[in-house]
C-alpha cells in the first residue's frame, strides 16, 4: 500500500526527514492512499490523522492535496501483482538504496536510518513471503564509506582517504556532503553478509584505487589485547578496536577499457580473489569505471529463476 506522509523538516535530518515521516507513518498519522479513492478528499482524510498541528498542518495540506491529485486512477496492492503473475514474470530484481549498517536493528545504532535496509526488508516492503526470494546479492564498493557520523574502523583522515574520495566522486548524493573514506573492511562486510544472507558480490568503483601503490585491506580487529573477526555489539567498544591489514601491491594502470576478468592486471585480479577468500563469497560483477559498459562479467549472477506454479487468486 502507499501512504501520503504529512511531515515537515527537522533540523539536522538529511533528505527530507525521512526519520519523522517514519515516526508518523508508525504512529499512524498519515493518510492512506487507497483511501482517497472512496470518496473522501486529501483534506478531510489528513484533518482525521491527529496531532496535525504537530505535523504543520497548515502549511503542508496544500503540498499534500497536489501530491493527492497526481495520484494514478488506481492503486494496486502490491503484494496481489507479485502473488499471481506468472512466473517467468517475477524474474525480477528489489535493489536497495542503503548500505547495510544504517538498519534500524542490526547497524551501528543509533548512526541509523529509521528503517529496515536488510535484504529481508523487501518482502515486507513488496508484501511477498520470503520463499518468494531466490538469491541475494550484494554490493560493495572496493573500498568502504560512510557519510554521516559514526564509527569507522578503517577511515582515511589523510591525503589517502581525500584522493579515494576524489577520485570515487564520494559526496552525498541529496546533501553533497563528502562521504568519509577508508580500505576496505573484511569485517564489516561479513556482518552485511551474515544479516543479508549474501551469496555472492558485486563489487564497484575498482578503477579508484588504480593510482596505489599498496592496497590496504582490514581482516580483524584488535580489541583490549584481543584479536576479533566481527563486528562488536557495543557502539563504545566499535569505535576504539585497532583495525588489522593485510598490505596487497597495487596495479598501477588504468583498467576502464578492459572488457574481461582475466584481462585485468594480475595484481586487480589477486585484490579480488583475497575479497573473495575473506567473505566466502564469489564476485559475480565488477565495475572498472563509471560507464554501463565498464563493468566485467565473471560469472552469470542471474541464472533462470526456480519455476513457479501460477496461482489463481480471484
Amino acid at each position: 500500500m502507499a501512504e501520503v506522509l504529512l511531515f515537515h523538516h527537522a533540523q539536522g535530518l538529511t533528505a527530507g526527514c525521512l526519520s519523522f515521516a517514519d515516526e508518523l507513518r508508525a504512529a499512524g498519522h498519515v493518510v492512506h492512499a487507497p483511501d482517497l479513492y472512496e470518496g473522501k478528499t486529501f483534506t478531510e482524510l489528513a484533518d482525521g490523522v491527529g496531532h496535525a498541528e504537530q505535523v504543520g498542518f497548515d502549511t503542508i495540506i496544500e503540498r499534500g492535496r497536489l501530491a493527492a491529485d497526481s495520484l494514478p486512477n488506481e492503486i494496486v496492492y502490491a503484494g496481489f501483482s507479485l502473488g499471481v503473475l506468472p512466473a517467468q514474470m517475477l524474474a525480477q530484481t528489489r535493489p536497495g538504496a542503503q548500505g547495510a549498517l544504517l538498519d534500524l536493528d542490526h547497524g551501528t545504532y543509533p548512526y541509523v536510518t529509521s528503517s529496515n535496509t536488510v535484504a529481508g526488508n523487501a518482502c515486507a516492503g513488496s508484501g511477498i513471503g520470503p520463499t518468494m526470494i531466490d538469491k541475494v546479492i550484494g554490493v560493495v564498493k572496493a573500498y568502504t564509506t560512510r557519510v554521516g557520523e559514526g564509527p569507522f574502523p578503517t577511515e582515511l583522515k589523510d591525503g589517502v582517504g581525500d584522493k579515494i574520495r576524489e577520485k570515487g566522486g564520494e559526496y552525498g548524493a541529496t546533501t553533497g556532503r563528502p562521504r568519509r573514506c577508508g580500505w576496505f573492511d573484511a569485517v564489516v562486510v561479513n556482518h552485511s553478509i551474515r544479516i543479508n544472507g549474501i551469496g555472492e558480490t558485486v563489487i564497484t568503483k575498482l578503477d579508484v584505487l588504480n593510482e596505489f601503490d599498496q592496497i590496504r585491506i582490514c581482516v580483524g580487529y584488535r580489541v583490549n589485547g584481543k584479536v576479533i573477526h566481527h563486528v562488536p555489539s557495543s557502539q563504545e567498544v566499535l569505535d576504539s578496536v585497532e583495525p588489522l591489514y593485510e598490505d596487497l601491491d597495487g596495479w598501477k594502470t588504468e583498467i576502464n577499457s578492459i572488457g574481461t576478468f582475466s584481462d585485468l592486471p594480475k595484481n586487480a585480479r589477486r585484490y579480488i580473489r583475497r575479497i573473495e577468500e575473506l567473505t566466502d563469497t564469489k564476485v559475480t560483477l565488477i565495475s572498472v569505471g563509471s560507464e554501463r559498459n565498464e563493468t566485467l562479467g565473471v560469472r552469470n549472477p542471474f541464472p533462470r529463476s526456480k519455476t513457479r506454479p501460477q496461482k489463481n487468486v480471484s
